[in-house]
């Protein structure tokens, strides 16, 4: 069926077409990776159901698990944009997924962080919207506080180079053209998604890193788990933080 993007009724069917082809097109060529990825995510997500739990009651716990509740969520949703062929929005939310790990670093810190050359604590950053807690700033912030987030020499580094890899999809120029067309000679380009058997080793190379953000999550989950426990708790003024009941702390 040919499709009028002319036509406003073509454009509705078109935004509404569940790409049931060009899924079976991603289904026959990378199942085995799309199967890797559920074996990575599954696990995240029940230390996640736990995890949640011990996020309730304070403000600064809500945040920690409202970013890791966003890390799983970007992840599994970038999997599905992927496997519609929708590479470029996929790599957009790989990139959020990875900066809200970075988000719930730096919020669970029990201490003071240093930004340049002011001590803050980042929760708070986060509950004014200050500039500062913007994500695109957020690996950049866990280098600079490696040490005291506790983290493993080199962990920041990885977090923030997984981003860069991203860096592209973000913004128009030519991986964006080319995600658009099949790299074949005489491609064509498509409005939506595709699948382009030229970029099947790119397509394998994608999944396995959404696998490997869900088991950072995992470790990353297992480790602030303590922490979380520690912070204070307060049982006063009941306020919601991204959809997730908590208090405010005084």
């Amino acid at each position: 069926m040919t499709i009028d993007l002319s036509n406003p009724q073509d454009v509705v069917a078109e935004v509404f077409d569940p790409d049931e082809s060009v899924r079976k097109d991603f289904q026959n060529a990378v199942a085995a990776d799309a199967v890797a990825f559920a074996e990575a995510f599954a696990p995240a997500y029940k230390i996640f159901s736990g995890f949640q739990k011990e996020c309730e009651g304070g403000v600064q716990r809500a945040l920690v698990g409202a970013f890791m509740h966003g890390v799983l969520d970007d992840c599994l949703t970038s999997v599905k944009l992927l496997l519609s062929g929708k590479l470029g929005a996929s790599g957009n939310l790989a990139r959020q997924a990875v900066e809200g790990i970075c988000m719930a670093l730096l919020t669970a810190s029990p201490q003071t962080l240093r930004f340049k050359d002011q001590e803050c604590d980042y929760w708070k950053l986060v509950v004014d919207e200050d500039e500062r807690a913007e994500g695109n700033r957020a690996p950049y912030q866990v280098v600079a506080n490696e040490a005291r987030l506790g983290l493993s020499t080199g962990a920041a580094a990885q977090l923030k180079q997984n981003i860069d890899s991203h860096h592209a999809h973000s913004h128009a120029g030519r991986l964006a053209i080319a995600l658009r067309m099949d790299l074949a000679r005489g491609g064509k380009i498509y409005f939506g998604g595709h699948f382009d058997a030229e970029k099947l080793d790119g397509y394998h190379a994608e999944l396995r890193q959404r696998a490997a953000i869900c088991k950072w999550a995992v470790e990353v989950m297992l480790e602030l788990s303590n922490m979380v426990r520690n912070l204070p708790k307060d049982a006063s003024d009941k306020v919601t933080v991204d959809g997730h009941n908590s208090y405010r702390q005084r």
